[in-house]
């Protein structure tokens, strides 16, 4: 998903080439740490406060059905309902869940490999759920 985000910590591993980062999306006033893969430059392109273009992606994450009944968006848990199958950009079958904004999973990310029927309420969670990419 492309949205607006402002990078509020930024947190490399020791590699310099990946690490974590606390974004803030103005759109949906919702803070978010995602995992990054980037050089050390990322950090200096992209300061702390400045808002900026980024997309974020679903990570290694399980999805499965859930008693509960209202959408939300956390770092680590995403609640929403599952909407139906598609076809993405590489003609790959995509599932999608519409939460605060949709996401999209694969099968691969559907614990046991068990896909619900279309309107029903669904769990995703992952620590972080999101990976994020900067244009």
């Amino acid at each position: 998903m492309k949205c607006k985000v402002i990078p509020t910590t930024w947190d490399p591993c020791s590699c310099e080439s990946e690490g974590y980062v606390d974004v803030y999306l103005p759109k949906y006033d919702l803070n978010l740490r995602c995992e990054y893969f980037a050089d050390s430059r990322i950090v200096k392109e992209f300061p702390i406060g400045t808002e900026c273009s980024a997309e974020l992606y679903v990570n290694d994450v399980s999805a499965f059905g859930t008693d509960k009944r209202s959408c939300f968006v956390t770092s680590t848990s995403l609640v929403g309902k599952y909407i139906g199958q598609s076809k993405d950009e590489c003609n790959d079958d995509i599932y999608l869940v519409d939460s605060l904004f949709e996401v999209k999973l694969y099968k691969d990310d559907w614990k046991q490999g068990k896909v619900p029927d279309p309107g029903s309420w669904v769990e995703v969670s992952a620590d972080p759920i999101f990976g994020i990419w900067f244009d």
